[in-house]
């Protein structure tokens, strides 16, 4: 589990433990002492975002806008727990117009 957070991440280049400590930890393999001191890496957070936002571009590609629902249209209701079947019902009213985007 050490040498895993260890391991730099593809496209970041440092180890979760370098992003997390400033640092280096300890392994089984033999380190040298300069790679255990602190050092803070730059643009780090622009990297991960960056990264982030490319997986979006990839989801959003296939992903579909969902039609809206009229009042007094059937719709099912999924269950709060895996095995239990889903609920049918009739859509009542519209709660909001506006999509909240983060």
């Amino acid at each position: 589990m050490l040498d895993q957070r260890n391991t730099p991440n593809e496209g970041l280049g440092s180890s979760p433990a370098q992003r997390l400590m400033s640092r280096r930890t300890r392994g089984l393999l033999p380190t040298a002492t300069t790679l255990l001191k602190p050092k803070v890496e730059e643009g780090e957070r622009e990297k991960i975002k960056l990264r982030k936002q490319k997986a979006k571009v990839y989801h959003d590609h296939t992903a579909k806008t969902m039609p809206e629902l009229d009042i007094g249209q059937d719709v099912r209701v999924a269950p709060d727990s895996k095995h239990k079947l889903w609920r049918t019902g009739k859509c009542k009213g519209k709660l909001s117009d506006t999509v909240d985007l983060i």
